[in-house]
């Protein structure tokens, strides 16, 4: 697969170790990027139904298709440094019926309910839970849950919280929820925040977020319960692959055993030769990320110098600082996947495009000084990473028109096998 004419830069996902393991590779120069994690992690792949391992010093990759649906090639999730608080986290330890350490399991069910150990999403040893209300149960105030509480001094006032577990099941008369619970040195209550899920019959992923833990915060209950089982009602639940981290949104799963585990960031590094500071663009075919506020890519130089695409939430940002000076456009309204696309020309506005679609706003670039020899994919300022699919990043030493940048929107479908709309790029001369 050619790059396009005219490409200084066009780097694509590759598979580099097992089919979860890969790279970016540059089609212009045939160099692959600078990838740095010291630390395993995991991807969860949606057509195998399963979070697969991913060695050190790989980025972890999933098939495009998984994100668009007939899409080609792959695409390297960039995630930041994160730990995961909950030991024992797939039930490694068991007694052949229960998940053992770090968990305890909590209910006033008047009947016993049976516990066995099944594979899982993650592993062969999630934890399955069965029980039908009996008698005793009338009231339909019963409940039955499983918790794990963090270490003292674990969280502190002030932080943010999230946990995820996958789950998969029935359940029947009961509400099922996932809490995390606030608590002092002490174990004394703060406060909770939760959320209810219904069970289906394929793994899914529950996840549940808390900004700004309130004074005295030392610990943070996981819990997933069942409330208001009564006679007859039924529940039959399998739990696999839990997590409980800091920051504002769960990220891929960190498996943990005996101790709590830590994540490495994703550092993923490029050369900048034959860019040009003072006029370029910048092409980014993404999935959505999982954060607020994320990076696809960032060019950076001295104090107050810096290029950079910034998602936030629906909207794209093509951004600039000049002497400490910002210039930018946002576009509204983006969805996902999607062919994100900066222009820039000095003394020209900067432009943000979404699938070939332009934002508003009339800003004039001014080209940032002392821009490094090499540029980041999926990171911003303060390592934020973008925690989401990335498939491939070109880029160009002029600024296309808003006709060029539309003819790439086919990229989304093929994003890595030299997939767009190739009539069109033929006739602008970009491929």
């Amino acid at each position: 697969m050619p790059a396009p004419s005219g490409a200084v830069g066009d780097w694509i996902g590759k598979r580099t170790g097992d089919s979860h393991e890969g790279s970016f590779y540059d089609l212009v120069t045939r160099t692959y990027a600078s990838v740095t994690r010291a630390t395993p992690k995991t991807i969860y792949d949606p057509l195998t139904g399963r979070i697969h391992d991913v060695r050190a010093g790989y980025l972890a990759v999933n098939p495009w298709g998984a994100y668009e649906a007939g899409g080609r090639g792959v695409a390297p999730v960039i995630e930041e440094a994160r730990t995961n608080y909950l030991v024992n986290s797939y039930g490694a330890a068991n007694d052949g019926s229960g998940w053992t350490t770090g968990w305890a399991d909590d209910t006033n069910v008047a009947g016993t309910p049976v516990f066995s150990i099944l594979p899982g999403v993650y592993g062969n040893t999630a934890q399955r839970v069965q029980y039908t209300g009996v008698a005793g149960d009338a009231s339909g105030v019963k409940y039955w849950q499983i918790e794990q509480v963090s270490a003292a001094s674990s969280f502190a006032a002030g932080e943010s919280g999230s946990a995820a577990v996958w789950l998969e099941g029935t359940s029947s008369g009961v509400s099922p929820g996932l809490r995390l619970v606030e608590r002092d040195a002490a174990d004394a209550y703060l406060g909770y925040t939760g959320v209810a899920f219904t069970l289906g019959s394929m793994w899914a992923r529950v996840s549940q977020a808390v900004a700004n833990l309130p004074a005295n915060t030392s610990k943070v209950a996981f819990q997933v319960n069942f409330e208001g089982i009564g006679t007859g009602d039924t529940l039959d639940i399998t739990i696999g692959a839990a997590q409980l981290e800091k920051g504002a949104s769960a990220t891929s799963y960190i498996p943990t055993t005996i101790a709590t585990a830590w994540r490495d960031t994703d550092v993923v590094t490029v050369p900048t030769t034959g860019w040009d500071a003072a006029e370029g663009t910048i092409v980014a075919v993404c999935g959505e990320s999982s954060l607020g506020d994320a990076y696809p890519w960032r060019w950076s130089g001295g104090t107050g110098n810096s290029m950079f695409l910034q998602v936030s939430g629906s909207n794209i940002y093509a951004d600039s600082f000049a002497g400490g000076v910002e210039h930018d456009q946002v576009k509204s309204g983006v969805t996902y996947p999607a062919v994100l696309s900066m222009t820039w020309n000095n003394g020209s506005p900067i432009r943000a495009y979404a699938n070939g679609s332009a934002g508003t706003g009339t800003e004039n670039f001014a080209t940032p000084t002392g821009l490094a020899a090499s540029a980041s994919i999926g990171m911003g300022a303060g390592s934020v990473c973008y925690s989401g699919p990335i498939s491939r990043v070109i880029i160009f030493p002029t600024a296309l028109t808003a006709g060029e940048v539309a003819a790439l929107n086919g990229l989304i479908a093929g994003a890595n096998a030299g997939g767009g709309n190739v009539g069109a790029l033929m006739m602008i001369g970009v491929v």
